[in-house]
């Protein structure tokens, strides 16, 4: 029984939380490093302060629990792991409790929160928002455990094309650009979804203070950024795809600017959601000409990082920690009054010319698996 803890542990736990611990570093900076102790109290009495707004962290806490699944999943087709199945021949009850462990061990940092809010809600008497809090991590550490015991007795599954798929697919000639979307909604679309989710919320969040105060640009572009920046897997994905998965695409006659262009055009696509919010949110005393230049910094991010991303094969972890680095230097140029403009071609310029210059020398095979 030790053994199979010790395995699970570094398996599931432990790799959780270091091919994420970019993912942390960023939620981290967002939350400590632009809300002081009073601001968080603040907003935890606002969540607890109604079933209704308590749903808000409820959805966070959702999401994540996907990221968790999504995660394992991916952790269980992964050939060196095959021996994680052997828990299946454990008695339900050894196997029930080791997989509680380590989906507990996951949701911490959601759990930890749920205390806060649990403390918080205690302290003004809404012991409803207590018992749903209670109810639904409850609810989120035995699903996640049940399906991932369900997955470790149904390790071959086949994959069906359905009547309608088959049919879109015959009748319908697909634009290169689809190819990018469709592949990303069809192959992880939970981490999809959560991002968005995830890059609007902190959009709106954002826009709703400046009803509060007169804030300038630059809080407006500080979110900009983290919302950008949250779309780095996403962009991961594209460069991966783009390489590995329609790595005959390389040799189409096509020059380096019309092959940028795509990606910025399948980027665009992506940042509507981010978009649309900022559009129905946008604070009034701001004209519109920073929401224009909001969503061309959004989209100068991600060609960065696109034309970064061409210069080695490297794992999504070590990106992430450098993207981090790459995040607090942007926070310091807005603050420090950087025209978002400047920053913004600062952006584009970099990230085009990287990609120009190590498009036809990047080698996906490189890639590190570690």
């Amino acid at each position: 029984m030790s053994n199979v803890i010790t395995i699970l542990n570094k398996i599931l736990a432990k790799e959780f939380y270091r091919l994420n611990a970019g993912f942390f570093l960023l939620i981290g900076a967002l939350t400590f490093g632009f809300m002081s102790e009073v601001e968080h109290k603040a907003l935890a009495q606002f969540f607890v302060s109604s079933p209704y707004v308590l749903f808000i962290p409820v959805g966070v806490w959702i999401i994540y629990t996907f990221k968790i699944l999504n995660f394992n999943r991916q952790q269980l087709t992964r050939f060196e792991n095959k021996i994680v199945f052997n828990v299946a021949f454990l008695s339900s009850s050894q196997q029930a409790l080791c997989i509680s462990i380590f989906i507990m061990l996951q949701l911490l940092p959601a759990i930890l929160y749920g205390v806060f809010l649990s403390y918080i809600a205690w302290s003004i008497a809404a012991y409803q928002s207590i018992m749903i809090i209670l109810i639904v991590m409850t609810a989120l550490w035995l699903s996640s455990t049940t399906i991932i015991i369900w997955q470790l007795h149904k390790s071959h599954q086949e994959k069906k094309i359905s009547f309608v798929k088959r049919l879109l697919d015959y009748q319908y000639p697909k634009p290169v650009i689809q190819f990018y979307i469709e592949w990303l909604l069809r192959r992880d679309p939970i981490m999809l979804a959560g991002t968005k989710i995830f890059a609007g919320g902190l959009v709106f969040g954002v826009c709703v203070l400046y009803a509060s105060e007169n804030y300038d640009w630059r809080l407006l572009a500080m979110s900009t950024t983290g919302s950008a920046v949250a779309n780095l897997l996403i962009i991961f994905q594209i460069q991966d795809f783009e390489n590995t998965h329609i790595s005959w695409i390389k040799n189409l006659p096509l020059t380096i600017a019309k092959r940028f262009g795509r990606f910025l055009m399948v980027f665009t696509i992506l940042l509507l959601p981010e978009t649309a919010v900022l559009l129905k949110y946008f604070p009034d005393h701001l004209s519109f000409y920073w929401l224009i230049l909001n969503f061309l910094y959004a989209l100068s991010i991600g060609a960065f990082f696109f034309g970064l991303l061409h210069i080695k094969a490297t794992s999504l972890e070590n990106f992430t920690k450098k993207s981090f680095w790459i995040f607090i230097a942007l926070i310091l140029l807005i603050l420090f009054k950087v025209p978002l403009i400047i920053i913004s071609l600062m952006n584009f310029n970099a990230g085009f010319l990287l990609y120009r210059k190590y498009f036809y020398l990047f080698e996906p095979e490189a890639r590190e698996n570690h």
